[in-house]
């Protein structure tokens, strides 16, 4: 059985979790966005000890790298890198965009382009479009929301994430799935095993953050 250890701590409610063959095992969350660091590791013992493993048992690290938080990016990669460098295990790499469409997916009935948006501050989001089948249709940016955004598509499109609520301040008519404002921990668990099954892994020294616009103080 592979234990697969899922952090992110990119937005701010921190999720963990430990899964075998794509399901959740144990999960925790943190809701205060300044304690993630400190919430983190005894969060790991905790989950591991629940399980009834040890931190040798587990196949890969999964984290969540980004666009979200920078400090709670940094936290998460770092945290996954050592364990994986420790114990000589694969690190699994997500984008945070991709996995919030992912989880988008799952509450829709009819297909939809999947437009998730993660706040950026002021009327900026960080935003990405995909399909139906999660394939991409527009690379991850960071972007201005204005009422023009995306008019072009042909098909509806669902809005989702922390952003989405400043599209529809700008744009009323847009769809906006207010359930998933978050990622799915679950959805990250079976992407996860997924990624594993089919060797998709980082580099564990070369995996950097993905920020997709520089740190800005104020």
């Amino acid at each position: 059985m592979n234990y697969i250890l899922n952090i992110d701590t990119s937005s701010p409610q921190a999720q963990i979790a430990i899964s075998a063959n794509g399901k959740v095992l144990e999960s925790a969350t943190n809701s205060v966005q300044k304690e993630h660091a400190s919430f983190l590791h005894p969060a790991i013992k905790k989950l591991l000890n629940n399980c009834g493993i040890s931190a040798s048992q587990l196949a890969a690290v999964a984290v969540a790298i980004g666009p979200g938080s920078y400090t709670g990016i940094r936290v998460g990669l770092a945290t996954a890198k050592g364990l994986c460098f420790a114990l000589n295990i694969p690190l699994i790499p997500l984008d945070n965009l991709y996995l919030l469409a992912a989880s988008c997916k799952q509450n829709l009935k009819y297909p939809r382009l999947l437009c998730p948006m993660i706040d950026a501050r002021r009327m900026e989001v960080f935003t990405a479009l995909f399909n139906y089948e999660l394939d991409i249709i527009h690379l991850p940016k960071a972007v201005v929301l204005t009422n023009s955004f995306l008019q072009e598509e042909k098909m509806p499109i669902i809005f989702c994430g922390s952003g989405a609520e400043k599209f529809l301040n700008v744009s009323p008519d847009a769809e906006i799935d207010f359930k998933t404002t978050a990622t799915d921990i679950k959805i990250m668990c079976n992407i996860s095993d997924e990624r594993f099954n089919s060797g998709m892994f980082g580099n564990i020294v070369d995996t950097e953050p993905f920020y997709m616009k520089e740190f800005y103080n104020g």
